[in-house]
């Protein structure tokens, strides 16, 4: 599986490396004669925050599983990422939309087109509003899915499945001004929340986990990524209007 994981990552980009820039994009390939220490600081300080965030999402989302692990039991663990894992086609499918953004939102803001920002937001929420109907879409008909897919092995949790998808709503909702934050470079304070939402989130929930089970789990990614989705929002609509002052600037 890691070796899959692996190639189907790195050939692909290998692929399209090596086609790309030896046929139409020849004229920029990399080259060591262009290299300028000037700008080393600034990428790798901007990259070593882009890590550190990621570092912290996988604390957030891979500790799960073994947190219910060690305080339910292993039936939980799998009903936890059958869940996860039927749900997050919501997410592939909506990442697959919103991935140009990161690229396009850095030259419509350096080019000052926040009228075309504001309205590719606006798409993307209506098509968030699309997937909302599609995942209770998805709830409603998990006993035939989970069935077909899984046998009598395991039976959907209504209650579970709802929770679950409202973690994916608020989590693509606030990814939408995320990715726009991203590509103009705003991430110090999403670093900032990152990394205190990293320290508390396994304390926390092992701490509700052991109340309700894997409910307490996704009540803490469900309070995480509500208030993230609040004040993501809150920092786009400051950026857009020019009143991003203080810790909004950063």
């Amino acid at each position: 599986m890691g070796v899959l994981l692996t190639i189907s990552q790195s050939v692909p980009i290998i692929i399209s490396f090596l086609y790309f820039f030896s046929n139409r994009f020849r004229y920029i390939l990399p080259n060591l004669n262009m290299f300028s220490y000037e700008y080393v600081n600034k990428i790798f300080n901007l990259g070593l925050r882009f890590f550190l965030i990621q570092l912290t999402g996988i604390v957030l989302f891979q500790s799960n599983s073994l947190i219910i692990a060690h305080t339910s039991d292993y039936v939980d663990v799998s009903s936890f990422n059958i869940a996860f894992k039927y749900l997050s086609v919501l997410q592939l499918g909506f990442v697959a939309i919103l991935n140009p953004l990161w690229s396009a939102s850095t030259e419509a803001y350096i080019l000052g087109d926040y009228k075309w920002i504001q309205d590719t937001i606006r798409k993307l929420n209506l098509i968030l509003y699309a997937l909302i109907f599609v995942g209770i879409c998805m709830v409603f008909f998990s006993p035939f899915v989970y069935k077909l897919w899984l046998g009598d092995k395991i039976t959907p949790d209504f209650l579970f499945l709802f929770l679950m998808l409202l973690y994916f709503v608020f989590y693509l909702r606030g990814s939408i001004y995320r990715s726009f934050m991203n590509g103009v470079g705003k991430i110090r304070l999403q670093l900032i929340i990152t990394l205190i939402q990293g320290f508390l989130h396994i304390p926390l929930a092992f701490y509700l986990s052991k109340l309700y089970g894997i409910y307490g789990v996704v009540f803490v990614m469900l309070l995480w990524v509500v208030i993230n989705s609040i004040w993501e929002r809150l920092q786009f609509k400051k950026i857009i209007t020019k009143t991003s002052y203080g810790i909004w600037n950063l």
